[in-house]
């Protein structure tokens, strides 16, 4: 079973669970760059959507924001996130075409799930 993280990867760390799928890939020598610039992406991805969410927060402390300010905020965010994902799937498209066609099926169910996370849509899943 994967063990994943209670939240996104911490800058300078990698992602448990993508350490995880990395070893049950078993990726070879050739399939390693795309392994790791996906990774990268992944990373820095979390990373700004992380500091998009922490801006919105510590601007909202202040005070309560306003109607209009609370949709700028949130189409600031949904910005970040459409190109997040847009990178992502590069990446990902870069990825899925170096690997065997039945490490495309487990890097499908695995990484599907953890970008469904990343992008909010579901808590971090159990890979297992």
């Amino acid at each position: 079973m994967l063990d994943v993280l209670d939240g996104p990867p911490r800058r300078g760390h990698r992602s448990r669970p993508l350490q995880e799928i990395e070893v049950k890939l078993e990726l070879s020598p050739s399939q390693v760059p795309p392994w790791q610039a996906f990774e990268e992406t992944f990373d820095e991805i979390c990373h700004a959507i992380e500091a998009s969410d922490a801006i919105a927060d510590l601007q909202s402390r202040d005070h309560p924001p306003s109607l209009l300010e609370t949709l700028e905020t949130e189409g600031r965010r949904l910005a970040v996130r459409l190109g997040a994902t847009r990178r992502l799937a590069g990446a990902a498209t870069v990825l899925l075409a170096a690997l065997t066609p039945g490490q495309r099926v487990r890097a499908e169910r695995y990484l599907a799930a953890i970008c469904r996370r990343l992008g909010g849509i579901e808590p971090w899943p159990d890979l297992g």
